[in-house]
């Protein structure tokens, strides 16, 4: 009974995301892939594709329509790239290692006095690797200086870019909004991204005065963030080349 609870729970929460229509086209892991630069996921797939050709690699019907299947999810959205690479080698290696008369005994099997050798460095590597670098998030999306600003001036309700949601959160900063769509809805992100992006001027002041916004925490290249240049009330408490603080009545 429970089991079939958190099946239709994460049913429910799929078809959510499913449904925010025009916001996810604004999300990253939603998007579609892109060619228009070479990338990694080009790559694989044009080097399939000439192997598959070049090999004359041939899969039954159902297996050809989970590789077509695979393909277009990761095309649709990149977040599916990990599901393709993770299932396809799944759906085709059966049949092509069949084809190709490969057999089992040609894996290269390790002695356990080996493979515990092989682990041991491995650990060493990973441990030497962790010692030496700080392992943080990326400070495009940890923006330490900026929140101790803002935590200084006591601001209260703050208006922040949707890539300062996460660590507002762990700062113990109230956040307007971050990056769970699924919470807010399509309506909601769909305002917010107009008004920041000044394609609804009047949407972003009324936004400054419901919500009774006394700091903004913006990416320097959204267009609001320069547009608070010139309103009055407000003066820029912090900035640098990944964040711009403005705080209302700032002396």
């Amino acid at each position: 009974m429970q089991r079939d609870a958190l099946w239709l729970g994460t049913i429910l929460a799929s078809l959510k995301i499913l449904s925010l229509g025009e916001l996810l086209h604004l999300i990253t892991e939603w998007m579609p892939a892109s060619f228009s630069h070479v990338d990694a996921f080009e790559l694989a797939i044009l080097g399939l594709i000439g192997g598959a050709l070049y090999c004359g690699v041939k899969l039954p019907l159902p297996r050809i329509a989970l590789a077509l299947g695979l393909l277009h999810m990761a095309l649709s959205h990149v977040r599916n790239l990990e599901l393709f690479a993770l299932l396809l080698p799944l759906a085709v290696l059966t049949p092509v290692a069949t084809q190709f008369g490969l057999r089992a005994a040609s894996v290269v099997r390790l002695k356990a006095t080996p493979a515990v050798m092989l682990i041991a460095v491995l650990c060493a590597a990973t441990w030497f690797i962790a010692a030496r670098r700080d392992m943080s998030p990326p400070t495009i999306h940890s923006p330490a200086a900026a929140v101790d600003a803002l935590k200084a001036h006591h601001v209260q309700r703050v208006l922040n870019d949707l890539q300062f949601g996460g660590y507002l959160i762990w700062r113990q900063v109230p956040v307007f909004v971050d990056g769970r769509a699924e919470l807010y809805g399509e309506s909601f992100e769909m305002a917010y991204y107009r008004a920041l992006q000044l394609k609804d001027v009047n949407g972003f002041l009324d936004l400054l005065k419901t919500y009774r916004i006394d700091a903004v925490m913006l990416d320097p290249a959204t267009p609001a963030s320069k547009f608070l240049d010139h309103i009055d009330g407000w003066q820029r408490l912090y900035a640098d080349d990944r964040v711009v603080v403005h705080v209302r009545g700032a002396g």
